[in-house]
């Protein structure tokens, strides 16, 4: 599944922490709340899951870091870099916004109508050139995609407000690869794929979220739901992605799975995760 050459960086929100899958061997580093990934060159960004501000960290491969706070964001969800430019969602304020890599200060802001977290866009990605992004509803008051969650969901061209995507619920992850298109539908506990004139949907129990692809497989992050009580742990699904069977099966330490980064394995304790200063 994963080459002994590749390692597997995990984020987890809500008393998770960051984590990593080595040779069939799980590290956890800490515990501290964690949404979206990015990697840039050979560094690692790391976004916490802080509600009344944003803060990101860099680990570079010499073991240095360097920590960005900005007061102006909330509740960052997703990181992704793009010709060295750095975007961020920060749903609680209800935008998309791009940073400065040095400074952590805003070089550009795409933001939407209603209160800080009435949308509750989440994830981003590049989609033909296109930055997208996926979000829950188009509220106004914070938290409507509580009222009325089936099927109000949809991707978004950030730049142009043209849906490519609709009649989601709870959409995370939204991902290019190929000719495919690839969203979790959340709320439905499914993968969709699209493929050419054809939608594959598949069913995954949990609340699917965090997506990353080898040559042959697609690993899928699933959670287990808010509402339930219950022991077990988030894991992440092999997927074949010629026959879309599951193949196996990695378990987490931690009842929720944000984001799926491959690694180099040889770099992976170079960054010196378990030894963040905040």
């Amino acid at each position: 599944m994963l080459s002994l050459s590749e390692a597997l960086l995990i984020s987890a929100p809500n008393g998770g922490g960051l984590a990593c899958y080595e040779n069939r061997v799980m590290h956890v580093f800490d515990n501290f709340s964690s949404t979206g990934l990015a990697l840039h060159n050979s560094s690692v960004i790391r976004s916490f899951h802080l509600a009344d501000s944003a803060l990101l960290m860099f680990y570079h491969p010499d073991g240095t870091q360097k920590k960005l706070i900005n007061h102006d964001l909330a509740d960052i969800h997703d990181l992704l870099v793009r010709d060295d430019v750095l975007y961020a969602v920060s749903t609680g304020t209800n935008e998309i916004v791009s940073l400065c890599t040095d400074t952590g200060k805003i070089t550009q802001r795409w933001s939407f109508p209603g209160e800080g977290d009435s949308w509750h866009v989440n994830c981003i990605d590049f989609w033909n050139g296109r930055l997208v992004v996926s979000a829950f509803c188009e509220g106004m008051k914070h938290g409507d995609y509580y009222n009325d969650p089936l099927y109000n969901g949809f991707i978004m061209d950030v730049e142009t407000k043209e849906k490519l995507w609709l009649e989601l619920t709870h959409p995370h992850t939204p991902k290019a690869e190929g000719n495919r298109r690839y969203v979790c539908d959340s709320g439905l506990q499914r993968l969709l794929i699209q493929e050419d004139d054809q939608t594959h949907s598949l069913l995954h129990p949990g609340y699917p979220r965090g997506l990353c692809f080898t040559d042959d497989y697609i690993l899928l992050g699933v959670s287990q739901p808010r509402n339930l009580t219950t022991e077990k742990n988030a894991s992440i699904k092999i997927i074949d992605k010629k026959s879309f069977i599951q193949v196996d099966e990695i378990e987490l330490p931690f009842t929720e799975v944000y984001d799926i980064k491959i690694l180099p394995a040889q770099l992976v304790h170079s960054y010196r995760f378990d030894q963040m200063i905040l």
